[in-house]
């Protein structure tokens, strides 16, 4: 299942996966690469369990993610989990302006 992202360059509509770890070259750690891995398992099941224990143990489980690295990237949990997501989507929000012209 994929999450798209609907970027709109002068007269093309990019479509792009809501988190992807490579778009437009970010540098990511490898701590941020295994959330990275986890975010996206986890955005399936958030649909059904919310933002929750459930939810992210589920993504840890499909991902093939020991429990005690799921610790280590979201110790404190969902709430790790949707601050990770957050950031990411104000990323992919800061490089789909960069590709609008705005006028005053």
């Amino acid at each position: 299942m994929h999450f798209l992202h609907y970027v709109h360059r002068e007269h093309e509509l990019l479509i792009l996966p809501l988190v992807h770890p490579v778009w437009k070259g970010w540098k990511l750690s490898n701590l941020d690469k295994t959330r990275h891995v986890i975010l996206a398992r986890a955005l399936i099941h958030v649909v059904f369990d919310g933002w929750s224990w459930k939810a992210l143990n589920a993504a840890a489980k499909d991902a093939n993610i020991d429990p005690i690295m799921l610790k280590r990237d979201f110790p404190k949990g969902p709430r790790d989990l949707v601050y990770y997501f957050s950031e990411s989507a104000d990323k992919l929000m800061l490089e789909a302006v960069s590709y609008t012209h705005l006028r005053a």
